[in-house]
């Protein structure tokens, strides 16, 4: 049976865990609507429509799960 403890610091990884994959979801969907941007200029004001709610969640995820930097995943950061 898991301690008091022992459940809030699972809590805690896969809390950052959850959070370092989204950050990076959100890093590459940033990146890929900067060169749609870039390249697309009929869609810009589209292009702009997602990527400022795309930063916005990106900050703050940022804000709201700082231990996301340190999380080493098993599988994609060994």
């Amino acid at each position: 049976m898991l301690k008091d403890e022992d459940m809030v610091n699972f809590r805690g990884y896969n809390m950052n865990g959850s959070a370092k994959i989204s950050v990076i979801a959100l890093r590459k969907l940033t990146k890929a609507l900067n060169k749609l941007f870039d390249k697309m200029s009929e869609f810009k004001n589209d292009i702009l429509n997602l990527l400022v709610p795309a930063g916005e969640l990106l900050n703050m995820a940022e804000i709201e799960f700082p231990g996301y930097i340190s999380f080493i995943g098993p599988g994609f950061d060994e």
